[in-house]
């Protein structure tokens, strides 16, 4: 299964400006849902497709969207679920992209100027990446997790020996003493050499979170080890066998990680209001947030859970506005309806570079009193 990140989300908006028009479909595949069984799904897919097919008034766009249906029509001839859900992105000037997702995306299916990504780029928010170590005092693995998927990373064993021995009379206790010692530097140098793998791994996935998990007595002291960059990444821990298996270790460390998602959600919206109130580099309200847009001056997209927006987009410069009933400030044309301008803002971030974040629960609610979308800037 191929990863998604949001790299590929970005070059996906790129490679969509003037390339055609874009068929996107997200398709609940998963075989353990009754309604999917007997590839149900082809005719959840062709449903769909009957609706959009009715909007036509010109004839070339009517052969695109079709050659673009065809395309998709033959992929799921031959395709074979393994995951919860499938995205597909097929345009009529160019090859066809898609994945398999091992969340729960929903069926969607839409045709536009551009791809449709506002549901797979809320799955990414959501499921973001993080790091599991499970560690005892012999043996370590750790893992990444994205999007519902696990995924071994590396396997660590001590070099020597660790077991505390028991031995009986005052014969032995040099002996003893000796070799506790002994079992001792061998659970330090071990739990020093996960940290340099922890390490490595967290350098290769620098946004993740990280979970601890395994034994209690070595999460500790793996923790004490840990430089401040990596405890100041860990989300929370979890105490379970060391071979546990990996839909174990997933089941339960995902709660960890999405409740420290929540809880960096607040504070960044925190952050948010309190440098709009100074104008320190950061905006909210939708107008202000748009006005940024225009102004190239996003660096990171912030809006609540449900927040919807209509207004106006100038398919000429790309210029959106909170409303449509105007002509382009900059070239006087007049601007065309936008029902979804969280999809365009979504997808202008993506094409500069720029973060996007989905926040849920209170961040939201906290948000949505504030005008439901804000942005911090660059200058």
């Amino acid at each position: 299964m191929s990863r998604i990140t949001a790299k590929d989300l970005g070059e996906l908006t790129q490679s969509g400006t003037g390339a055609g028009r874009v068929l996107s479909v997200y398709l609940d595949v998963d075989q353990s849902k009754a309604a999917n069984l007997n590839r149900r799904f082809e005719q959840a897919f062709e449903s769909r497709i009957q609706l959009i097919g009715r909007k036509f008034e010109e004839e070339y766009e009517q052969a695109d969207f079709m050659r673009c249906v065809d395309d998709v029509r033959k992929l799921l001839s031959q395709y074979e679920p393994h995951a919860r859900s499938l995205v597909i992105f097929a345009r009529s000037t160019g090859p066809m992209w898609f994945r398999e997702v091992s969340v729960d995306v929903g069926t969607e299916v839409h045709w536009g100027v551009s791809p449709y990504l506002h549901p797979l780029v809320e799955a990414l928010d959501e499921f973001e990446p993080y790091i599991v170590a499970l560690t005892d005092r012999a043996h370590a693995r750790i893992f990444t997790v994205r999007l519902g998927t696990i995924e071994k990373q590396a396997e660590i064993y001590a070099l020597g020996t660790v077991r505390h021995l028991k031995t009986s009379g005052m014969d032995h206790l040099y002996s003893q003493s000796h070799i506790q010692r002994k079992a001792d530097e061998n659970i330090l140098a071990h739990l020093k050499r996960v940290v340099e793998v922890l390490e490595h791994v967290r350098n290769v996935n620098a946004t993740a979170r990280i979970v601890l998990a395994g034994n209690a007595e070595a999460m500790s002291e793996l923790f004490r080890l840990m430089p401040k960059t990596l405890r100041g990444r860990v989300a929370g821990s979890a105490v379970m066998p060391g071979n546990a298996k990996q839909g174990e270790i997933l089941e339960s460390t995902v709660a960890l990680a999405r409740r420290a998602e929540r809880v960096q959600e607040l504070e960044k919206v925190d952050r948010l209001l309190t440098s709009s109130a100074k104008s320190d580099k950061a905006v909210v309200t939708f107008p202000l947030t748009l006005q940024a847009f225009n102004e190239d001056r996003v660096r990171e997209l912030v809006y609540a859970e449900g927040f919807a927006a209509a207004g106006g987009v100038c398919e000429t410069c790309h210029v959106l506005f909170p409303s449509d009933n105007i002509n382009c400030e900059i070239c006087g044309m007049p601007v065309k309806s936008a029902d979804d301008l969280i999809e365009n803002s979504i997808a202008a971030a993506l094409a500069v570079g720029a973060a996007v974040e989905q926040v849920r629960g209170p961040a939201a609610e906290k948000l949505r009193n504030a005008g439901g979308i804000g942005a911090f800037l660059r200058f």
